[in-house]
Parts: C-alpha cells; structure tokens; sequence
C-alpha cells in the first residue's frame, strides 16, 4: 500500500509538474507572439508614415509642376521655389527637380532687347527671363564645387545635367560640378562663364550656338563644344 501511495503522488506531482511546464510555455509563447504582433504593428506604422510622407512629396512636386505653366510668371517663381525647397530637403527628389528645371529651359523663348519698348506683351517677356534666370541661377547656387567656392553652396552633388535644346541667356556656369553634362543644340544669348566647370563622369558636347563671348577657362571634361556665333 505505502508503494502504491508513493506511485499516485508521484504520478500527481508528475502530472502537476508538466502541467506546469506547458502553462509557463503557452505563456512564453503567448508573450513571443504579442512581441511580434507589436513589432509588425510598428513595421506597419512606419511603411504606412514612409508612403503618407512620399505621397505628400510627390503631391507636392506634382502641384508645382502644373504650376510651371501658369499664365502668371509669379506663380511660376513660385514654383521654381518650391520645387528648390522640396529638393534641398529630399536627396531622393535633386535629380528629378534638376530635370524639371532643364525641362522648362527647353520651351521656345526669345529674350527680349535691351531696348525693347513697354507694353503688357513685352512686360511678359521680360517677367518670363526673370523666370530663367532664376533657374539658371540655382544650378549656380545648388551644383556649384565646394572645391572652388569660398563659401560652401547648398550641393547637390552627382548630378547629371541635361541643357540638350535649351535656351539659356547670360548662364553663370563658372564652378559647376556635375556628374555628366549632355548639351548638344542648345541655344546661347550673351555672355557665358563655363570657366572651371567640371564634369566627372562624361560630357556629349556639341552644336550649342552662342550668340556673345564665352568663356571655358580651365573647365575639365568639355570636348566639340562649337558653333560660336
């Protein structure tokens, strides 16, 4: 009798033992479950933050493109602006920005002469120039060589630059650095600094027309540039 009481409890505390024992798994492995549940749950928040954030960049880049054809050339610096802002805060967006920008250089334009008389069409020629200018001036600002700059510009670095068919006027294009430089059948009004441009990937040069002086002192990488007016 003393066995056979000795072999129920121990069959109980056996039993109790592994009773246990699963208790403290199916906890463990209730406890790794909810662990990684929350850590999906944070996987997911931040993805749907990312996409909300591009979606509103991309809405936002989007907007200011239409705006590039406004009637109105403030509305169009506008733009210009805001498309600059938007790059300088995103690495991602500088080439697509850069893109845009060499895009609207490409719409046909006559500069208007120096002594061109006032009138509302001519006022809009002269407002649509300032809007050009701008654009020149920020790959002035934004792609110039920190190597060759006294101050540091906001770069952009590695940026690939294509004035294939634009029409530029008085470009200031001293200091750039870019990664490639395409400009082939463009169209040059005035003066142009290209001294000390440098591009360190490859150049396709040729065929730009430049109704003025130029200037390509010490510049690395330009090769056929030709068809000086």
């Amino acid at each position: 009798m003393v066995f056979a009481w000795a072999a129920v409890a121990l069959s109980m505390t056996v039993g109790v033992g592994t009773g246990g024992l699963f208790a403290l798994w199916l906890a463990t492995r209730r406890q790794r479950s909810a662990e990684q549940t929350l850590v999906l749950q944070r996987e997911v928040s931040t993805t749907t933050v990312v996409d909300s954030a591009e979606r509103r960049i991309t809405e936002q880049c989007s907007k200011a493109i239409e705006q590039l054809g406004h009637e109105k050339a403030a509305v169009r610096l506008g733009a210009i602006y805001s498309l600059e802002r938007l790059a300088q805060e995103h690495v991602g967006h500088r080439q697509t920005v850069v893109d845009v920008f060499c895009s609207y250089l490409r719409l046909p334009f006559e500069p208007p002469e120096p002594d061109l008389p006032a009138g509302p069409d001519n006022a809009k020629i002269r407002a649509e120039l300032e809007v050009r200018r701008t654009i020149q001036a920020m790959f002035w600002e934004h792609l110039g060589d920190p190597d060759q700059r006294a101050v540091e510009p906001k770069r952009w670095a590695d940026m690939d630059l294509n004035l294939s068919r634009t029409t530029l006027v008085n470009p200031m294009l001293r200091s750039l650095a870019v990664r490639s430089l395409n400009w082939e059948n463009g169209v040059v009004h005035g003066n142009a600094d290209l001294s000390r441009l440098r591009v360190t990937d490859f150049a396709q040069v040729g065929r730009v027309l430049f109704h003025g002086e130029v200037s390509f002192a010490t510049s690395r990488g330009l090769r056929h540039l030709r068809d000086h007016e």
